[in-house]
């Protein structure tokens, strides 16, 4: 754990104020709710359940192991609460970019390359079970080690290691088809 984490958890087990969770969240909460939103691309859904992080480490500080790192054990909350967010509520539901046209969402402005990628990109995201997801989003996009990210799965690095390399494969896939579809749909 990080000098600075470990004075501050100790701060807020002792419970005498609330300085050093203060702190805590003020570093974190912006790298937790981008992480989030990421994992479950509902900008509301992000904020809460960034907050429900907060508020479910603050409960349960006094549990938190000292050969844990902080940041760790608040992506490992993180990460299962999106996960049971999913489950609840089944929000994540897309649909192919050839189909906005029938909606009515992509039929006044064509949207621009660089837009058409982003949703092609959080497109294929999507596609991916939640854990493999995760996984990737902690290695890929946060930058932590298979080590760091089998501690915030509660797995082993060789299980994290494996679902990245099937995520890849399938986020690969996922976005070449729907790539190909954006292309389609654009030309017509």
């Amino acid at each position: 754990m990080v000098e600075a984490d470990a004075i501050a958890v100790v701060g807020a087990v002792s419970g005498e104020n609330c300085e050093p969770f203060d702190a805590i969240v003020r570093h974190y909460q912006a790298r937790i709710a981008r992480y989030l939103l990421r994992l479950v691309s509902d900008p509301e859904l992000a904020l809460d359940l960034t907050q429900d992080t907060f508020v479910c480490a603050f409960r349960n500080i006094h549990t938190l192991r000292s050969d844990l790192a902080l940041n760790a054990w608040l992506y490992r909350i993180a990460t299962n609460l999106a996960i049971r967010a999913r489950v609840r509520r089944q929000r994540l539901q897309w649909q192919p970019l050839a189909e906005l046209e029938h909606t009515g969402i992509g039929a006044s402005v064509a949207p621009d390359d660089q837009v058409i990628d982003r949703l092609v990109v959080e497109q294929a995201l999507h596609t991916l079970p939640r854990d493999r997801a995760a996984c990737l989003l902690l290695h890929i996009k946060e930058g932590f080690s298979y080590g760091e990210v089998a501690t915030i799965m509660g797995t082993t690095p060789e299980a994290v290691r494996k679902r990245i390399a099937r995520a890849k494969e399938q986020f690969r896939q996922a976005y070449d088809e729907s790539l190909k579809g954006s292309r389609t749909h654009a030309v017509h």
